[in-house]
């Protein structure tokens, strides 16, 4: 596999469990909108503390960071529905931390303001349960 993941995981899995698979598949920027959810379930042993990544790549090419030479130096951003739904499972799961991950996120200011206007709300939702 060489790149992300994302948009021929379905294709890649679907193969192998039909014992018929490519020798690389290749896929080098993938769309957050294709991202499926993580399956913190199927984790050996259970953190209290888990990471939700807001987005991938960035247009710098800052000497100190790695960021846009191992993701591209394309934005690509998950929407508030995406990170909630993140947010859910790994509530769900058990998870009482949640780690926001996102090299750029005030880039966008405005939907920076709207995720964290919709991160806020979901986070008093939880913890008044």
């Amino acid at each position: 596999m060489k790149g992300e993941i994302d948009d021929v995981y379905q294709e890649l899995f679907a193969e192998i469990a039909s014992g018929e698979h490519k020798d690389e598949y290749v896929y080098l920027t993938a769309s957050p909108e294709n991202s499926p959810l993580p399956r913190w379930d199927l984790l050996p042993s259970r953190h209290n503390e888990g990471t939700v990544q807001g987005s991938r790549g960035c247009p710098y090419t800052c000497e100190f960071c790695l960021s846009s030479k191992y993701a591209g130096s394309k934005m690509r951003l998950k929407t508030s529905d995406q990170l909630l739904a993140e947010f859910d499972k790994l509530y769900d799961t058990g998870y009482r931390f949640i780690n926001f991950t996102d090299d750029n996120f005030t880039m966008h200011t405005k939907k920076a303001k709207q995720i964290l206007r919709d991160m806020a709300d979901w986070n008093s939702r939880k913890t008044r349960g």
